[in-house]
């Protein structure tokens, strides 16, 4: 009797289909990376894929190595592997600073960003976060009310909207920077002339419009989808103007800080990368996702340093009530 045929591993066809999704993860992140680096904010389609949080492009990468590891398929395993690599280097961006030899430094001053969510609610948690940061500079976000100001009721306080200022040093003079965009609200900025210690800094504090992207994804309509990209861009764009101009516009030792609603890529962190210098790529570790606390998958609040400003650490803490981590950066004036 001959022997019956070999049935055809069912292996087979699993190792080929999880070769093939292990291919198209890369792709489609390379694609995104390369879409980031060249279009960014100049159509809807590719905003959209320059402020998605980096996770979502991770998650082809993670189905694409489980269906390799099913398969015991090393190829497959090894293509995801390089997805993901490729999805948490060059779409997520970590900031990886150089080690450099630096000269002792004599003057620091210790600014530090914070959205804290308008929580009313948890002033004496967000006033014991403030103790423990211990910082010469507080710039606050969505601090819409007086009652923030118990945060450090010793400090001096300039508001302007939802942003505060607050210092342990001298605030020389203050101004708030008006905007506007075909009749829409668009949030001020606050400007301070601060001296801590004999060290004259001048202070930005923004809260850039938000790109809307739930909002984009979420209508079955490709025109409203559109609208609502394109509309974020345009208002986005109106203030980034304004802060490139500011950033022009100054002689000595200057900072911004803030909530920017931006992730560390595209045409208009660009702009202002190319004018400033940003702390935590500077000085930090990792990739600082700053929102939301809970889970955090971007970075969006930020300190830009210029005028001889240095950054010699800068990290995020999530410490505090909010649904933000704090920006702490420890700087040289010179």
């Amino acid at each position: 009797m001959a022997p019956s045929p070999r049935p055809q591993a069912p292996t087979s066809r699993r190792r080929r289909g999880a070769r093939f999704a292990a291919g198209a993860s890369v792709v489609l992140i390379g694609g995104v990376w390369a879409v980031q680096e060249t279009w960014a904010e100049s159509h809807w389609v590719s905003a959209i894929l320059t402020y998605a949080p980096p996770a979502c492009y991770l998650t082809l990468s993670a189905l694409a190595l489980l269906l390799g590891l099913l398969a015991l398929d090393r190829r497959a395993i090894l293509w995801a592997l390089a997805g993901g690599a490729l999805c948490l280097v060059g779409v997520a961006r970590p900031s990886l600073p150089v080690s450099r030899p630096r000269a002792p430094v004599a003057r620091t001053l210790r600014v530090v960003s914070w959205n804290i969510h308008e929580r009313l609610d948890r002033i004496p948690e967000l006033r014991a976060e403030r103790e423990r940061l211990d910082p010469d500079v507080l710039c606050l976000q969505e601090a819409n009310g007086r009652e923030f100001e118990a945060l450090w009721p010793e400090a001096e306080i300039v508001r302007a909207d939802s942003l505060i200022i607050m210092t342990h040093g001298d605030i020389a003079d203050h101004r708030s920077i008006q905007l506007r965009k075909e009749g829409h609200y668009l949030r001020p900025f606050l400007e301070a002339e601060i001296v801590v210690d004999r060290m004259r800094v001048t202070v930005l504090n923004a809260h850039l419009y938000s790109f809307q992207l739930a909002a984009a994804m979420k209508h079955p309509s490709a025109e409203k989808a559109q609208e609502v990209a394109e509309g974020a861009v345009a208002m986005r764009t109106v203030q980034v103007d304004r802060l490139t101009a500011w950033l022009d516009s100054q002689g000595g030792p200057a900072l911004i800080a803030g909530d920017f609603n931006t992730p560390p890529r595209g045409r208009l962190y660009g702009r202002l990368r190319e004018r400033a210098t940003d702390a935590f790529a500077a000085s930090g570790r990792g990739w600082g996702w700053t929102f939301p606390k809970s889970h955090p998958l971007l970075r969006i609040d930020y300190l830009w340093l210029t005028g001889g400003l240095e950054a010699l650490r800068c990290r995020r803490v999530a410490g505090g009530p909010s649904d933000h981590c704090a920006v702490v950066a420890d700087i040289a004036v010179p």
